[in-house]
Formats: C-alpha cells, structure tokens, sequence
C-alpha cells in the first residue's frame, strides 16, 4: 500500500464520490453498479485484478457505499479502503449459486432491485477469463440499467493538484530509467539484463 505523498489522498476519493453523487441526483438513477478495475481504483483508492470471479463496487446516491466481491477479496477490501463500508462476498466461481444471483440479492436487500441504475456493465461483472453468466439486467426485471461510464470517465479529464504532482514524480523516474538505461545499452547484451541492472541501480 502506498502512502505519503506518492498516493492519491482518502479526502480526494471521498470528493470524487460526491462529485459522481451529484450526478446521480441530476440523473436521477439510485445508484452507480461499477465493475471495471481502473474506475473502481479512481473512484476509491481499491486495487485489484480482475478475474473471472465477479466483482462490482456500488455507490448508491444516499447511503452506504458497498462492493460485492468473491471472498477472497474481503480482507483485501476491509484493510485496503475505508471508504468501502460494507462487503457482500460469495465463496467462490462459479459456485453452487452463481454470483451474480447473489448480487442481485444483495441489490434486493438494499432496496435497487426497482430502481435507475448507472452501470458501466449490464452484464453486472468485468467478465474476460472465460467467466460465463446470467446477465444482471436480465436477472433485474423491474429495474433500469442506465449507461454510468461517463459518470467517472468524465472526471479523469481534468486533473487535480495530487495528480499533477503524481504524473511529474512519474515522470521524473521515468527519466531516471532511461538515463540508466542509456549508460548500460551496448551490443551484444540482453535487455532483461539491462533492466535489471537499471532497476538496481535505480534503487540503490
């Protein structure tokens, strides 16, 4: 886990949240249903790789913010980020119950399953890996699945101080890299061991 100045503060997810809520106010839709690893990541700081086990993040426009997740992930959640309050998880893919039934559920429970929902996946999961399932628009009947991609894609257009200060000390070490790349360049020698040699030198 990253921390000091190199990461992205609680403060400014916690502002990215209530910018996406504002939206979901205007749009009127009860809730954000994101899947997609990098909008989760910019939305609150959780990283993970995605598989083919489902997982999805869910801002409702009031309330508590909940992620549903298989339960490997729950640790990793819980010590990870604060700003997931609640985690909903399933044993495991495909399961017994497949886990998109058990996140519609979990969105019957929280009182969406009728409800405008902005979503950056109908089928309710990243998907890839040769995940295969029930749709969750299908599964949700009575409720309206709404495109919500721009609702955090658009924030990403223009970047916040913490950002641009991120983006230069990548830069700076990027410039790094290539410097200590050039002085090791020469004929006949392997670019892994190049690499190697460069991230060494790099941290030492």
């Amino acid at each position: 886990m990253v921390s000091g100045d190199l990461a992205i503060s609680q403060a400014e997810h916690k502002s990215r949240i209530e910018k996406i809520r504002v939206q979901l106010k205007k749009s009127r839709c009860a809730a954000l249903y994101l899947t997609n690893p990098t909008r989760i990541l910019y939305t609150t700081g959780f990283s993970h790789i995605s598989t083919e086990r489902p997982l999805a993040l869910v801002i409702p426009q009031e309330g508590a913010i909940f992620m549903m997740g298989p339960h490997l992930e729950e640790d990793h959640a819980r010590q990870d980020c604060a700003l997931i309050e609640e985690f909903f998880s399933y044993p495991d893919y495909p399961g017994i119950t497949h886990p998109i039934r058990h996140f519609v559920n979990v969105l019957t429970r929280k009182g969406l399953a009728g409800s405008k929902i902005a979503t950056d996946s109908v089928d309710g999961s990243a998907g890839g890996w040769g995940y295969r399932g029930p749709s969750l628009r299908d599964l949700l009947h009575q409720a309206k699945m709404v495109d919500g991609k721009e609702l955090v894609d658009s924030l990403r257009w223009v970047k916040s101080r913490q950002e641009i200060h991120l983006l230069r000390e990548s830069a700076r070490w990027a410039e790094k890299a290539h410097d200590i790349l050039m002085e090791n360049i020469a004929p006949g020698k392997h670019d892994a061991l190049i690499g190697l040699k460069a991230s060494y030198e790099a941290l030492t």
